[in-house]
């Protein structure tokens, strides 16, 4: 029927790639700047640092707040396994947290039981574009001296209490993978308002390469290439922000068409026996990368996403509880609402690229299998 990762490109993306082009500049130029600055200024937020990918965002939070081997950082457990590998890249020790039985995100409960005097930060998670309780989360980060880095990778424009999610924290993250809201491809970006933790970022993204805008002409010849500390290859090119730049002007038509189609899932699966996420409709716009439902039981899931393969449809199941991949079991973590969630879930296609009669389809199909 569709590729559930097919993003939304058009003629628009093409002009902005032959501008980027025939400008000439194809690496970290001036779209990377310019992108910086519009996505910024979309979360109301006033610094940002284009990367990548949002791994590598990730990772440069975490190096810019001073994460070191033996350090401890409170992850959760229901997410994709990027947002807790840069957690071991910087030699730190996850600690993983249990998922709310209602929203699926964080669980504040569990993540209170946890914090050990080892604790630095916590990497709160918006999952599939639900608002984890940032209120809480925050409170509970300044009662034990926590840094706050939010997972933004699939809530582009979700709001908690008419806030964007990526406002809360002391570093927060994107990604523009081709199947997120929006894309570029790869590409990610670090966004704060702390001038010290971007201009680390910053310099972390390019080999730890000195600033050599501001210097003189001699100092500029003897500076070119001094690398003032340890540092990667994190940039992202011009290519990947002039698409960007495209997106980011039709970022908000896309989060609404998703809503829009959320509601109609809604509306066509209520009573059929699934478990909708909760989230607080007065205080957070739930932005749905992807349709998230818990099945009764897990020989369902697998059934039903046998039959819709059939179809054609590919369904994707809930992430695997990352406390319980190969490399991450030494841990011996508990998180049993995680794992019984993780059974259960499956995310039903909701992309912009889709038709209205797509989702009465899908709908039509899952009732008739449950």
């Amino acid at each position: 029927m569709f590729d559930i990762d097919k993003p939304s490109l058009d003629k628009k993306e093409m002009d902005a790639l032959a501008d980027c082009i025939n400008d000439g500049s194809i690496a970290q130029g001036k779209f990377v700047y310019q992108f910086e600055s519009e996505f910024a200024k979309y979360c109301c937020i006033q610094y940002s640092c284009a990367v990548m990918n949002g791994t590598s965002a990730l990772h440069l939070a975490l190096l810019a707040l001073g994460i070191k081997p033996g350090d401890e950082v409170l992850v959760p457990t229901l997410t994709f396994i990027a947002s807790i590998s840069p957690v071991s890249y910087c030699g730190a020790i996850p600690i993983f947290v249990d998922c709310d039985p209602a929203t699926w995100c964080m669980d504040v409960g569990d993540l209170k039981k946890k914090i050990t005097p080892k604790c630095k930060a916590v990497i709160p998670v918006h999952l599939y574009g639900n608002a984890c309780n940032m209120d809480d989360i925050s409170a509970v980060a300044r009662k034990h001296g926590l840094k706050v880095i939010e997972d933004c990778a699939e809530a582009h424009g979700t709001l908690y209490k008419k806030k964007q999610v990526g406002t809360f924290s002391d570093i927060s993250f994107f990604s523009f993978y081709k199947n997120k809201h929006m894309t570029t491809g790869e590409g990610g970006m670090s966004l704060t308002n702390d001038k010290q933790l971007i201009e680390k970022m910053k310099l972390l993204r390019s080999h730890g390469k000195e600033k050599t805008e501001d210097l003189s002409d001699e100092d500029f010849a003897q500076r070119q290439f001094i690398s003032s500390e340890i540092g990667y290859n994190y940039r992202m090119t011009d290519l990947q922000a002039a698409i960007g730049l495209s997106q980011l002007k039709k970022v908000e038509t896309f989060i609404n068409k998703r809503i829009r189609y959320a509601q109609l899932y809604h509306e066509l699966l209520n009573g059929s026996g699934v478990t909708f996420p909760y989230f607080d409709k007065d205080n957070v716009r739930h932005t749905y990368w992807g349709f998230p439902v818990l099945l009764d039981c897990p020989d369902t899931k697998v059934k039903v996403m046998i039959e819709f393969r059939k179809r054609g449809v590919r369904l994707r199941p809930f992430f695997n509880p990352c406390h319980l991949q190969p490399f991450y079991k030494k841990y011996n973590s508990v998180c049993q609402v995680a794992e019984d969630v993780s059974r259960k879930g499956i995310l039903l296609p909701n992309i912009q690229s889709m038709e209205e009669g797509d989702i009465r389809t899908i709908a039509k199909w899952l009732r008739e299998l449950l």
